[in-house]
C-alpha cells in the first residue's frame, strides 16, 4: 500500500499563473510531512511538469479554481474529474520513476485543464489524442506499458491503439461509453471474437460465439447495479432516460435520440433574435416575422434542441425564399408589362439580393452564437434485447459502438459516432423502474386465416405487455416518491383503431394485481402456484408424448442438448396440435372427466377421439362454474387459451387465482394506476414509426411529421417534447385529440400504397398483354402535374405495407367475443359480460344527466364484482372493459352499426382489390422467368431445360436491408416450388386456380439460390425442421391408427426400401401369406389425402363422390383435371 493510514490523502490546492513557475501550489497537506511518501511527491511533481505544457489561455481561465485532490488506495479508475474534485488511484504508479511519469501526466494534464475550463469530453479526448501522437516511440511504449498494466479493462489502451488507424470520432464514442459501464457479462472476451472474425462480425458463426459467451457469463445482479449507476449519471447530466426494444426500425430513433442536444440560450443569441426580428418589422416582412418570432417565444427557455433550432431556421429559410421567388416573379411581370424600366428591374433586384443576404447573415449569425454555446445530450436511451442465438451478438454489436445490423449505414453511423456513449444494450428489464419514456415498437403480426378474415398475433404483445408492467408499476411507485413526472409510455407498434386500448388494459390489469399482491404479501403463493402450474404441463406433456407418438420430435429437440422439461415445453409451444393435445388432457384432469374418456374408448375410439368428444360435450355455467351440458360453451373452446394461460401467462394466471381465493377483487381498484381519469398515474400516448428502412430512414423520422394520439392533453405534450428533440419538419411533433386519429393514420396511410402498386401493375399487365410500353405510358401521363404513378414491379415487402392496410379490416370486423378474448376474460363469461356492457351502454340515453349515468354504472359494477367474489371467479376492471368493448367490440347504438357495417364493406370491396393485384405478381414474376426460359430454348435448344436451369433471388425485400420479413422474394420461391402455403390462406379460389393453370406445366428449377449479401439461407427460411418433423409424426401417427398391426419398425423398414415411392408400401400380410400394399387400401389413400384434396376447395361430399367413381386416381376428377 502507499504507507499512510488514510485511505486516501486529500490536498486542497490552486493554480498560481505565475509566468515564471506555472504549476500547483500546495496550501493544505492533510498529513504532516509529505516528504515521507516519496509516490505522491512523484506525482505531484508530475502534475507541475505536466502544467507547465499547458497554455496560458487555458490557465487563465482556470485561474483561482480551487480543487480536491484525493490520492487512494486502489479503485477501477486511473483518473475521475468531476467539477473541482480530482480522483486519483496512486497504486497504478506504484515501481513507475519519475522519468516515465512526465508523458503519462502530460496526457493527465490536458485531460483535466480543459475538462475544468468546461469542454465537451470528445474535444478534451481529442486534444489528448492530439498530443499522444507527437510522442516519440519511447514516450509512446511508456504509455502503453502503464495502460496495459494498471488500466483495469484496457479501455485507454484500446482507444489509443485503434485511434491512430482512423475512426477517431467513433473511438472516442467508445471510449467514453467504456468508462461508464460495468459490464455484466464477460466484455474481453467478446472483444477477442470481435478482433478474430474482423470484418466478418455478422456472420451465423461469429453470433453463435457471441451468444455463448454471454450466455455464459451474464450476471443479472450486476447488470441491475450497472443499470441503476448509469441511470444516476444520465440524471446528474440532465438527460432523460428512454428504454425501448432493439429492433431495425426502434434502433434509428434510439440513437437520433441519444445523439440529440440541446444548447443553452446565451446573451448573444438573444441580442441577435432582438436585431431580426425588429429588421423584418422595419422592412414590413410579415410572412417572414411569424416563423422568426418563434425564436422569441423560446428565448426565456433555458435550453433549446438543436432540432427545434434547426426547425426554426428552416421555417425562415423556406419564407424568404418563397418571398424572394414571388417578389421576383412580381418585378419580371412589371418589366414585362412596361411598368418598370430595365435599370429599375435591376436596382429593385440588387435591393431584393441586400434584403435577402442580410436575412440570411442574421441566421448566419444566430446559428454561431446557438453553436458556440454550452450543450448537453437529451437523453440516455436504453436498448432491451433477449440473450437469444441472433439477439445476443446486437447486444455485444451496440454496446461496443457498432451497428447493430449489418448493411449500409444509410447516415446511422455518424449518430452511432455521435451518440454511441448514450446508449446501452441490455437483457434486463431493471431500466423500466426507472425511465422517463418507455418506448415498445413489439411488431405485430396479422395473417389471413382463408375467407376474408384475419386474425392478430396478439399473444408477444400481451405476454410482453404484462412481463413488464411490474417494473412500470415500480416506476411509477419510484416516479411519486422522487417527485418526478409522470413516466411516459409510448406505443409505436403498427396497429388501426382504438387497438392501443388492448395494451392499455394488459398493462393497467397486471399492474393492479402485482401492486395489490405484494401489498398483501401474496408472492410465495403465486410463486408456488406457478411452479404447480409447470410441473402439471410437463405431466401432461408426457402423456401426449405416448399418445400422439411424438417420440421422434422429443428426441430432436433433446438431442439440442435441452433438459426433458425444456425440451417438452419447446413442442407444446412449437407444435400446435400437440399444445392442443395437452390442454385437453389438462382439462380432463381439472374437471375430473377421465371416466368419460374410458368409456368412449372402450367404445372403440382412441384415446385423442374420445378426449375431443368428451370436452365438445361439456361445458361451464357462468353464474356457478358447474359442469353442464347446456352451455353454448364447450370446454373444448377453452382449449387454445389454457396452454396460453399456464405457461406463457402463467404469473399472470396465479395471480389472479391467488387474488380471487382471497376474496380481494374488491380491493383491487385501490391499487390501479391508470393512464386517465382520477387514478391517472402515467402518460400513454400512440405515436406511430415513420422509419421508412433504406436510404431514407433518418430524413423519414426527422423531416416529415409525427403524429401523436394520446389518452390525455398531458400524455400528448410529454411525448412531443421527447418527439421535438429529434424532429426539424415543419409541422413538428403534432397531438391528435385521441389515439385512435394516430391509430388510423399510419395503417391507411400504408392502405393507400397498395392502391398505388396495384394500379402501376395494372398498367404493365395490361400493356403487357396489348403490346404496348408500360413504362413510356406512366413517364408521360407523369408529366401531367396532376398525377403520379409508381413503376411497376413484382408487388410489395417489408413489415409495413404489405400487412398495414389489413389492420383496418381486421377493426371493423371485431365482435365483442373476440375483444373479450383479446384481454383474457375466459370464454364461459363472455355471454354475461357480452349482455351487461349491452345493458349499461344502452341504457345512456335513458338519462339526462351523464354524471347520473356514470353512478348507476359504478353501483352496477359494485354489485358485479361482490357477485364474482363470492364465487370465486377472477373479473377486473368492469369498467375498463365496458370501455374497451364499447370501442373495439360489437356496436350497441343502430347509429354505429350502421356506419361500421358500411365501412367495412366499401373498405373491403375498395382495398382488397388492390391487395389482390399486388399478392398475385410474384406468381406473374415466376410466369416470367418460366417464359423467358422458353424464349431463350426457342433461340438455343442447348439451354438448360427447366428441371436443370437455377433461379437467384434475393432474400432482404429491398436492397441494403438486413429484413426480410413479407419479402415479395419469398413469394417467388413459393410459386417457383409449386407451394400453395400462401395461396391457401388467401380468399380468392379463382387466384389459385390461375397460378396452377400456368404454372403447373412448368418443373420447379433444378436450383434455387438466395443472393443476399445481409442474409443467409438459415436466416431467411428460419428453422424449419421442426415443422418438417412435425408433419412426419403426423403420417407416422395417421398409419399407426388407421393401419392394424403396423408399428414404428414397419414404417421405418418401408421408407428404407420404398422411400416416397408411398403406394408401394408394405402393411400387411393376407390369408395366402401374399403382400399387402397401401395401394390396395384405397381408403386410406383418401384419408391421408383428404386435408389437401379440401384445399383445393373440395368439400366432403364431392371427395366421397369421386372416390366413389374414380377411386384414387385423383387426375380423373373433374375438379382436379387442371392440376399436374
Amino acid at each position: 500500500m502507499l504507507g499512510f493510514k488514510e485511505d486516501w490523502i486529500n490536498i486542497i490546492g490552486n493554480i498560481n499563473l505565475s509566468f515564471l513557475q506555472r504549476g500547483w501550489k500546495w496550501d493544505k497537506f492533510q498529513i504532516e510531512d509529505l516528504s515521507k511518501h516519496k509516490l505522491i511527491n512523484n506525482l505531484v511533481d508530475a502534475f507541475n511538469a505536466g502544467f507547465k505544457n499547458i497554455s496560458p489561455n487555458i490557465l487563465e481561465k482556470l485561474s483561482g479554481l480551487k480543487l480536491q485532490i484525493y490520492f487512494y488506495n486502489g479503485g477501477r479508475n486511473i483518473l475521475e474529474v468531476s467539477k473541482n474534485i480530482i480522483k486519483i488511484n496512486a497504486m497504478a504508479f506504484e515501481n513507475i520513476s519519475k522519468e516515465e511519469l512526465i508523458p503519462i501526466f502530460n496526457l493527465f494534464s490536458i485531460y483535466i485543464s480543459y475538462i475544468l475550463t468546461g469542454f465537451d469530453e470528445k474535444f478534451v479526448l481529442k486534444k489528448c489524442l492530439e498530443a499522444y501522437k507527437k510522442y516519440d516511440f519511447k514516450e509512446r511504449k511508456i504509455v502503453k506499458f502503464f495502460l496495459k498494466r494498471d488500466d483495469i479493462d484496457n479501455i485507454f489502451f484500446i482507444f489509443l491503439e485503434n485511434s491512430l488507424k482512423g475512426d477517431v470520432d467513433r473511438w472516442i464514442t467508445w471510449l467514453i461509453s467504456q468508462s461508464r459501464k460495468k459490464y455484466a457479462y464477460d466484455v474481453e472476451r467478446v472483444r477477442d471474437i470481435l478482433r478474430k472474425y474482423g470484418g466478418d462480425i455478422y456472420s451465423t458463426r461469429c453470433r453463435n460465439d457471441l451468444y455463448r459467451v454471454i450466455k455464459q457469463s451474464y450476471n443479472d445482479r450486476l447488470e441491475e447495479e450497472n443499470i441503476v449507476n448509469l441511470i444516476k449519471m444520465a440524471r446528474e447530466r440532465g438527460e432523460d432516460i428512454v428504454y425501448m426494444r432493439l429492433g431495425r426500425a426502434s434502433m434509428v430513433i434510439g440513437y437520433l435520440l441519444a445523439a440529440s442536444k440541446s444548447y443553452k440560450i446565451n446573451e448573444k443569441f438573444k441580442n441577435i433574435v432582438e436585431d431580426l426580428l425588429k429588421f423584418l418589422l422595419d422592412n414590413n416582412l410579415y410572412e417572414i416575422y411569424s416563423p422568426a418570432l418563434r425564436f422569441k417565444k423560446i428565448l426565456g427557455d433555458k435550453w433549446i434542441s438543436e432540432a427545434y433550432f434547426i426547425r426554426i431556421r428552416d421555417m425562415i429559410l423556406r419564407r424568404l425564399e418563397n418571398y424572394r421567388g414571388k417578389v421576383e416573379k412580381n418585378l419580371r411581370k412589371a418589366r414585362d408589362e412596361g411598368r418598370l424600366s430595365g435599370d429599375q428591374y435591376i436596382r429593385k433586384l440588387d435591393e431584393l439580393n441586400r434584403l435577402h443576404l442580410r436575412i440570411n447573415q442574421f441566421l448566419e449569425d444566430i446559428s454561431e452564437a446557438f453553436y458556440n454555446s454550452r450543450y448537453k445530450y437529451n437523453a440516455y436511451v436504453f436498448f432491451g434485447q433477449r440473450i437469444s442465438p441472433m439477439g445476443a451478438s446486437k447486444i455485444a454489436y451496440v454496446n461496443e459502438i457498432l451497428k447493430a445490423y449489418a448493411g449500409p449505414e444509410f447516415g446511422l453511423d455518424k449518430y452511432i459516432a455521435e451518440g454511441g456513449m448514450n446508449i446501452h444494450a441490455t437483457p434486463s428489464l431493471t431500466a423500466l423502474k426507472y425511465v422517463d419514456y418507455w418506448i415498445e415498437a413489439l411488431p405485430l403480426f396479422i395473417h389471413e386465416i382463408g375467407e376474408g378474415r384475419y386474425e392478430i398475433d396478439y399473444e408477444n404483445m400481451e405476454t410482453a405487455i404484462r412481463m413488464m408492467a411490474p417494473y412500470w408499476a415500480m416506476n411509477i411507485e419510484n416516479s411519486l416518491k422522487e417527485g418526478r413526472n409522470p413516466p411516459t409510455f409510448i406505443v409505436v407498434t403498427t396497429q388501426s383503431y382504438n387497438m392501443t386500448n388492448l395494451v392499455k388494459y394488459w398493462l393497467e390489469e397486471e399492474m393492479a394485481n402485482y401492486n395489490i399482491v405484494k401489498a398483501y404479501g401474496l408472492e410465495d403463493e403465486v410463486k408456488e402456484l406457478v411452479k404447480k402450474y409447470r410441473r402439471n404441463m410437463i405431466m401432461y406433456a408426457k402423456t401426449a408424448i405416448e399418445d400422439m407418438h411424438y417420440h421422434e420430435a422429443l428426441k430432436m429437440e433433446l438431442s439440442k442438448g435441452f433438459s426433458e422439461e425444456r425440451a417438452l415445453l419447446n413442442i407444446i409451444l412449437k407444435d400446435k396440435d400437440f399444445r392442443r393435445e395437452v390442454a385437453k388432457i389438462a382439462l380432463i384432469k381439472e374437471y375430473n372427466l377421465d371416466k368419460d374418456v374410458e368409456r368412449y374408448v372402450k367404445n372403440g375410439l382412441s384415446v385423442i377421439q374420445a378426449r375431443e368428444k368428451v370436452l365438445s360435450e361439456y361445458g361451464l355455467d357462468s353464474s356457478t362454474l358447474k359442469l353442464t351440458k347446456d352451455s353454448k360453451i364447450k370446454l373444448i373452446d377453452l382449449t387454445y387459451r389454457y396452454i396460453r394461460d399456464h405457461i406463457e401467462l402463467a404469473l399472470s394466471t396465479a395471480r389472479k387465482e391467488v387474488i380471487a381465493k382471497h376474496g380481494l377483487l374488491k380491493e383491487l381498484d385501490k391499487y390501479r394506476y391508470e393512464a386517465v381519469g382520477e387514478r391517472k398515474a402515467y402518460n400513454l400516448v400512440y405515436a406511430p414509426s415513420r422509419v421508412d428502412l433504406g436510404p431514407h430512414e433518418i430524413e423519414s423520422v426527422i423531416a416529415f411529421g409525427q403524429p401523436l394520439g394520446p389518452f390525455d392533453l398531458e400524455a400528448g405534450r410529454a411525448a412531443q417534447k421527447l418527439f421535438e428533440k429529434i424532429n426539424i419538419s415543419e409541422e413538428g411533433a403534432y397531438i391528435f385529440p385521441n389515439p385512435a386519429s394516430a391509430e388510423g393514420q399510419k395503417t391507411l396511410e400504408n392502405a393507400s400504397r397498395d392502391d398505388n402498386y396495384a394500379f402501376a401493375n395494372l398498367i404493365a399487365l395490361s400493356a403487357e398483354a396489348m403490346g404496348a410500353n408500360a413504362y413510356s405510358i406512366i413517364s408521360y401521363i407523369n408529366m401531367r402535374p396532376t398525377h403520379l404513378i409508381l413503376w411497376p414491379g413484382r408487388g410489395y415487402g417489408g413489415f409495413c405495407v404489405p400487412k398495414d392496410g389489413l389492420f383496418v379490416s381486421y377493426v371493423l370486423s371485431l365482435k365483442s367475443e373476440d375483444v373479450l378474448e383479446k384481454i383474457g376474460v375466459p370464454r364461459y363469461l363472455h355471454p354475461y359480460i357480452i349482455n351487461l356492457v349491452e345493458e349499461l351502454l344502452s341504457s345512456r340515453w335513458d338519462y339526462e344527466d351523464v354524471l347520473e349515468w356514470q353512478e348507476m354504472v359504478e353501483e352496477k359494477i359494485k354489485k358485479v364484482l361482490k357477485d364474482f367474489s363470492t364465487t370465486g371467479i377472477y373479473i377486473d376492471g368492469v369498467k375498463n372493459i365496458i370501455d374497451i368493448v364499447s370501442k373495439l367490440g360489437s356496436p350497441v347504438s343502430p347509429w354505429k352499426k350502421y356506419l361500421r357495417d358500411i365501412a367495412k364493406k366499401l373498405y373491403e370491396e375498395r382495398y382488397i382489390p388492390s391487395r389482390l393485384v399486388n399478392n398475385f405478381m410474384p406468381y406473374h414474376t415466376a410466369a416470367l422467368i418460366y417464359h423467358a426460359l422458353e424464349r431463350a430454348r426457342e433461340r438455343n435448344p442447348n439451354v438448360h431445360d427447366f428441371k436443370e436451369f437455377s433461379v437467384g433471388i434475393q432474400a432482404s425485400y429491398k436492397p441494403g436491408v438486413q429484413d426480410s420479413r413479407l419479402s415479395t422474394e419469398f413469394e417467388l420461391f413459393l410459386a417457383l416450388t409449386k407451394s400453395d402455403e400462401r395461396l391457401n390462406r388467401m380468399r380468392w379460389r379463382w387466384l389459385r386456380e390461375i397460378v396452377h393453370k400456368y404454372l403447373d406445366k412448368y418443373d420447379v428449377p433444378g436450383e434455387i439460390r438466395v443472393i443476399d449479401p445481409l442474409i443467409d439461407v438459415d436466416s431467411w427460411l428460419f428453422d424449419s425442421s421442426i415443422r418438417l418433423k412435425n408433419g412426419a409424426e403426423k403420417i407416422k401417427m395417421f398409419l399407426l391408427e388407421n393401419i392394424p398391426g403396423i408399428s414404428e419398425d414397419d414404417i421405418i423398414l418401408n421408407l428404407e426400401k420404398f422411400g416416397v415411392d408411398f403406394l408401394e408400401w408394405i402393411i400387411g400380410i393376407d390369408s395366402n401369406g401374399g403382400e399387402i400394399k397401401i395401394k390396395d387400401r384405397p381408403r386410406i389413400i383418401l384419408n391421408l389425402s383428404q386435408k389437401i384434396l379440401m384445399d383445393f376447395g373440395l368439400s366432403k361430399k364431392d371427395i366421397e363422390e369421386n372416390f366413389k367413381k374414380y377411386g384414387i386416381a385423383f387426375s380423373k376428377w373433374p375438379q382436379l383435371k387442371s392440376i399436374k
